[in-house]
């Protein structure tokens, strides 16, 4: 299955819902997530010839604390939502997502986290491969 349609999965609704469980403080920037979100449904993906994928390495709770507790690590970074350019996007939607994450999270969960990778760290070759 690929990321775009993965997309198609699920609803607006359903992915907002999940973007303030996991990252409430991201509740400021739902219309420009919505906005993400109805972009990448109307893009067309590429065609993906090499079998890219999509990888989530998530960390765990207790490494989001110590992060947190380290002052030389918590940084604030400003960002748009429009840094990567359509065809970027159109790459993105076209990579596949491996089944034992599909099987291991569920879509709106895999959703957000590939958008937040996006938007704040941009995709770079770790998460693509």
């Amino acid at each position: 299955m690929t990321f775009k349609q993965l997309i198609h999965q699920i609803t607006w609704t359903e992915l907002e819902y999940e973007i303030v469980e996991i990252y409430p403080d991201e509740r400021d920037l739902l219309m420009y997530y919505k906005k993400l979100f109805w972009t990448l449904c109307n893009l067309e993906a590429d065609d993906n010839k090499i079998g890219a994928e999509l990888v989530l390495d998530l960390i765990s709770e207790e490494e989001i604390l110590e992060y947190e507790d380290d002052d030389d690590l918590y940084f604030e970074q400003d960002f748009s939502l429009d840094e990567l350019s359509e065809e970027d996007w159109k790459r993105y939607l076209g990579y596949y997502i491996p089944d034992d994450l599909l099987m291991e999270f569920p879509v709106a969960t895999i959703i957000v986290h590939v958008l937040m990778e996006a938007v704040y760290g941009g995709l770079d070759n770790d998460f693509l491969e």
